[in-house]
């Protein structure tokens, strides 16, 4: 297994509700975890364990309001950066 520490900026994030609402939906995902989400940078960094996961957890925010507009993802086994703009 993979494990991939991934930075994103959300479109959108932006009060308390919004986080907790993010939050809400994200932990029915297995093969994550939330590591930190600032409302006041629009941003989440998460773990996920799989690309198939991280496409799910970027479907459901996409699906709530809250799309990613910005995303980075650093593989932990050799620490490569991949970024993508949207």
């Amino acid at each position: 297994m993979e494990i991939m520490r991934t930075y994103a900026t959300l479109k959108n994030l932006s009060t308390l509700e919004g986080k907790e609402c993010i939050i809400r939906n994200l932990n029915r995902i297995l093969d994550m975890v939330i590591l930190d989400l600032d409302i006041e940078t629009g941003t989440i960094t998460f773990y996920v364990a799989t690309k198939r996961t991280l496409e799910k957890v970027k479907r459901e925010l996409n699906c709530i309001g809250f799309p990613i507009l910005n995303l980075k993802v650093q593989n932990k086994k050799n620490k490569r950066e991949y970024s993508s703009f949207y």
